[in-house]
């Protein structure tokens, strides 16, 4: 996936340009949870609808380095 509709967002806290890139996850779909802690992998939405066995899962994103702040785009 290339960086095509979050290339140009801008940091919702200081309005600086957001640095492109990628979450990338660890064996496992990445899921959205509405819980820090999770007693399972398969709690949550996956954020992906087919995983890719061969790569770890990622999902199209970008942050303020300042901030600390990041948005991601998912297909699922």
């Amino acid at each position: 996936m290339h960086h095509t509709h979050i290339q140009n967002y801008r940091c919702p806290k200081c309005g600086g340009k957001l640095e492109p890139g990628y979450i990338a996850g660890q064996w496992s779909r990445l899921r959205w949870c509405l819980k820090e802690k999770t007693k399972t992998v398969f709690s949550g939405k996956p954020l992906k609808k087919v995983p890719d066995i061969w790569n770890a899962p990622t999902v199209e994103a970008a942050r303020c380095d300042k901030c600390k702040l990041g948005v991601f785009s998912y297909d699922n």
